[in-house]
Parts: C-alpha cells; structure tokens; sequence
C-alpha cells in the first residue's frame, strides 16, 4: 500500500521515506540507506544560503521518515542515524563559508534503544576560526564533562560502538569491531 504512494522516477526525500519504511515492513534488509540532503560543502557560502537549501528539506525528511514508520507502526523495529565525519567551524572563514573542524561532530539518532536527549557539549578554546570544540562524555550518562571516559578525539568510535548497540550488537562484537569504541550508555535506553 505504500508504495501505491510513489511517483515513477520520484526519489526526493519523501520518496526515499516512504520506500524505506515499506522496505522495512516487508523485512527486506537489516540496513536501509537513504540519502537526504544535510548541508553540503560550504567552505564559500558566504550567506550560508547552501546550507540552507538542503538542511531544512532533510530535517524535513526525517520528520517524514519518522511519520512514516510511526503511522505504519514500525518505531520500536527501526533506528535511524544521520552521521557527518567531522563537523564544521561555528565561525565563519574569510569566504564567509565554515570550514572542518576536527574536534566537532554530530550524529542525530532515533529508535527503541535511544534514550532522546543531547550527549556531549561544545566549549570554547580559543579564538580564530576554530574557537569551538567537543568536549569530552562521560559514557554512563551522556553528559558534557572533560574529565570524562571518553576524550574529544575518541567521539567518533564512541559513536560507531554506541550505534553498533543501539541496533542491538553485544559488547563482544563491538569490541572487535570498534577498536577503543567506549559505548556511551547514557545515550541508550
């Protein structure tokens, strides 16, 4: 019946949501990619008007995405997560764009083993283009703290362990997966 939903040729993010979640009713793959637009590279935007056009469709979408599995009663089988690699500069550079930033990233997740909230924090530095950074988690509660376990340069293999738990993979495999990932079990319910 979802799929009656779809235009032939449509694969714009509410197309993308839609065929996700009756992928997922129908027990397809463990794994569903989409791919909704989330800021791109914006090293020259110097109106921040790029960023702009794909970051408010692609919340969008996964408000969507979210609508989608609830109405098919499909929030407690899937967990969704958005993931960038580094983040960018709070500050803007000299073309008025943002530029990486190493010690910044995010991950937005959701499903049945995600506690909602805001793991970690930012904290300034310095000054420059850079004055911002992570700071670093302690894993039993999730909460900013730069004495905590796992430290700034450790965030993204303690995201990867975290979402390898929260899509129900045991301590043993994460281990050997995950080099040095901490789970951060403040982030899981």
């Amino acid at each position: 019946e979802l799929l009656s939903a779809l235009t032939p040729g449509d694969d714009g993010p509410v197309a993308q949501a839609i065929a996700a979640t009756a992928m997922i009713q129908l027990g397809l793959s463990p794994v569903i990619l989409v791919h909704f637009g989330f800021g791109g590279d914006n090293h020259k935007d110097s109106d921040l008007s790029e960023e702009e056009l794909e970051t408010l469709p692609g919340i969008a979408a996964i408000g969507t995405l979210w609508e989608q599995l609830s109405a098919a009663g499909l929030e407690d089988r899937a967990t969704f997560v958005t993931f960038d690699v580094f983040g960018r500069t709070l500050v803007r550079n000299a073309a008025g764009g943002r530029d990486h930033q190493a010690n910044h990233h995010v991950m937005a997740m959701f499903g049945p083993r995600v506690r909602p909230g805001v793991v970690g924090g930012v904290h300034a530095v310095g000054s420059g283009n850079r004055p911002f950074s992570a700071r670093g988690i302690d894993a039993a509660t999730g909460a900013a703290d730069d004495d905590g376990d796992v430290a700034v340069e450790d965030g993204l293999t303690a995201a990867a362990a975290t979402l390898a738990a929260a899509v129900g993979l045991d301590q043993a495999r994460i281990s050997t997966r995950i080099a040095g990932g901490t789970i951060v079990t403040g982030a899981l319910a």
